[in-house]
């Protein structure tokens, strides 16, 4: 089915923002194509809450795509939805117990323990060398400015607390009775350390047969990194008619896609 409503979800600790260069390259290419984009900790109270809102709003004609932390409960929504054009899931935990998924829950905890003091050590570490700036191969992508805009800000402490509670239950959403959907495909960056390709292989379920294109090199943050590698393979996996012309917008030309082909399903990674 030829999708007419693309639905893009972020998780934490990032805010809709993350995607904004890919989301201006979407609409540019599909003009016909909707485009809207949620984030994981502002659709409900509580994870499962969220979860339900979001399968609530979804369409048939409907391809959801979920980054990061936010693939847990594009998982548990798609499982509560009828048909959709499809399911694209980007670079996150698809497993309960993932070690990110303990890491990102007992980092937050520990950061809302500290209450005031709690968010400046966590800004502090998500601008430094081994934070965020780790999770691209340009460190100068996740400036500190960057990192400011596309993050919950460090001055919204019931935003932070939401997101570490978001942490703390995203593993429920994947336990052993959640039913994994059909018509998945994984959209992956292939340098990926946080959640690398092996553990696919390793803990992915019905998940490691799924259809999944790899683009080298990318990073778990490349959708923001690379937005016209990340928009034009989800405009391609939608079957949307776009423009033939690619805008300037959130492209860096043919010298910045050196090593990322998207041009066929076998170059791409489609396996």
């Amino acid at each position: 089915m030829t999708a007419r409503r693309i639905v893009l979800v972020v998780g934490p600790p990032f805010t809709p923002a993350l995607l904004g260069a890919a989301v201006a390259r979407l609409r540019a290419r599909a003009p016909s194509l909707e485009v809207v984009v949620r984030s994981a900790t502002t659709l409900g109270d509580s994870a499962e809450a969220a979860a339900s809102a979001l399968a609530g709003e979804l369409r048939p004609d409907d391809l959801l795509v979920a980054h990061g932390f936010a693939v847990p409960l594009a998982l548990r929504a798609r499982a509560a939805t009828g048909a959709l054009a499809g399911c694209i899931l980007v670079n996150g935990p698809l497993r309960a117990g993932h070690p990110a998924l303990r890491l990102a829950a007992g980092a937050g905890a520990l950061a809302a323990g500290l209450v005031g003091l709690g968010p400046l050590l966590w800004r502090r570490w998500l601008w430094s060398s081994s934070g965020l700036r780790r999770a691209v191969n340009n460190p100068y992508v996740m400036d500190r400015d960057t990192v400011a805009a596309v993050t919950t800000p460090a001055d919204a402490p019931q935003q932070l607390r939401a997101d570490w509670a978001y942490f703390r239950a995203a593993g429920g959403l994947l336990d052993a009775g959640a039913p994994l959907c059909d018509g998945v495909t994984l959209l992956w960056g292939g340098a990926d350390a946080l959640f690398p390709l092996a553990d696919l292989e390793r803990g992915g379920g019905a998940l490691a047969a799924a259809p999944r294109r790899v683009v080298p090199g990318g990073r778990w943050l490349w959708p923001h990194e690379m937005p016209w590698a990340f928009a034009d393979a989800v405009l391609e996996l939608s079957g949307a008619d776009t423009t033939t012309s690619a805008p300037q917008s959130g492209s860096p030309g043919a010298a910045g896609r050196a090593g990322i082909s998207l041009g066929s399903e076998e170059e791409a990674g489609l396996v």
